[in-house]
């Protein structure tokens, strides 16, 4: 495998309330040639903006609007027409992190921030680009006494949480959306569903009109995985994993991402990631054309990539969080195939979204704004 790095230096000048700053601008050119023919991948990641350098814990995106909530407990609004130069637009109170996710929900009329200590608050996206308060600040919601990874069913507004152990929680969100808080009981819009393992990260797989298929629930310890059957979870009864098999490379599974092998395909992939065990950290397995059956997956390679925080759909595009990016070809067979692209973000990046070209990454420095160019695949013959 051939990679050329060029680095080109340069200087960029944004502004934020006219104020003037410097930023690096780093262009990254990255190719790769397998034998016998494979991916060759030219692209650029520039850095475009650092100007917003309060330490950030949870970050949102809804169309042209940007949200983040910083350290001093602020949910702040940005309009993000111009994708380089965000401006702000809304300030309100939230509550103190850290923070597990801040989510768009309720068909975008709602902000979903949800804490690691199981706080909830909420707001209204009614102008997403002036968000309202419909309870934040000092008027929370305990939901659950400890969070871990987790999925929300949006069509449902369902929140599958397993936060370890072999306990996998459905939390009804629907009951939330309610101007006075003091109504809400959690245990009344808790249930619970028993496994063999969780705490390892969450991923569903969508069927060809954008339904949940399958949940897929990796155990933190022992390399397992539990398939459930997203619509016995959602029928109000009482369901158990429907398969339950082993991954081979990555045994402290902390991360587990998903994708199809292109748009309309039938075919799945696991993309798990986890604590490095000698030269793996990451590991592909192939569903197969029937992952709706839960069937054996097959493993497709092993490698040392870096825990995947990000998969943007279709386009088989993985990030990590150093911003290292990955393309994969349709059904891919070895690490030798995948198409390399990489910054090396530092400090590591907490949270990402993408809108358009662009990603917006919580550091702990503060919003870094970095715009991706995927490039044109072409293949290689040798």
């Amino acid at each position: 495998m051939l990679r050329t790095f060029l680095l080109k230096k340069s200087t960029l000048f944004r502004g934020f309330l006219s104020v003037s700053i410097l930023s690096l601008s780093v262009f990254v050119m990255s190719t790769l040639t397998a034998c016998g023919g494979g991916p060759n991948l030219p692209g650029t990641i520039e850095l475009i903006d650092t100007s917003i350098t309060t330490p950030l814990t949870a970050i949102a995106v809804l169309n042209d609007a940007l949200y983040i909530v910083d350290e001093n407990a602020k949910l702040v609004t940005y309009d993000i027409s111009d994708p380089e130069d965000p401006k702000k637009t809304q300030q309100l109170d939230a509550f103190k992190g850290p923070h597990l996710d801040l989510r768009v929900a309720y068909g975008d009329r709602r902000l979903l921030l949800i804490g690691e200590d199981g706080k909830v608050a909420l707001f209204d996206l009614s102008d997403p680009k002036k968000p309202s308060t419909i309870w934040g600040g000092g008027k929370t919601v305990k939901l659950m006494d400890k969070t871990g990874p987790y999925f929300i069913y949006e069509s449902t507004n369902a929140l599958y949480m397993t936060p370890g152990g072999k306990t996998l929680y459905r939390y009804d969100l629907n009951a939330l959306d309610v101007s006075d808080p003091s109504t809400i009981t959690p245990a009344d819009l808790t249930k619970t569903f028993e496994g063999t393992g969780g705490g390892g990260g969450v991923t569903v797989m969508f069927d060809d009109n954008n339904t949940p298929v399958r949940m897929y629930v990796a155990h933190a310890t022992g390399g397992k995985i539990d398939a459930w059957l997203l619509p016995d979870l959602e029928g109000g009864g009482e369901a158990k994993p429907s398969n339950t098999f082993n991954v081979t490379g990555v045994t402290n599974i902390t991360s587990l991402r998903s994708y199809k092998a292109s748009a309309g395909a039938i075919q799945g992939w696991l993309v798990v990631g986890g604590d490095a065990s000698g030269d793996v950290d990451l590991e592909l397995l192939d569903l197969g054309r029937n992952f709706a059956d839960a069937s054996e997956p097959k493993s497709a390679f092993t490698a040392k990539m870096g825990v995947p925080s990000l998969v943007i759909g279709s386009s088989r595009l993985l990030f990590n969080n150093e911003l290292q990016i990955w393309t994969f070809p349709e059904k891919p067979t070895a690490a030798s195939q995948v198409a390399e692209l990489s910054l090396k973000a530092t400090p590591r990046i907490r949270a990402m979204v993408n809108s358009k070209n662009y990603i917006y990454a919580a550091q702990e420095g503060g919003l870094k704004i970095y715009k991706f160019d995927k490039g044109k695949e072409t293949t290689t013959e040798e």
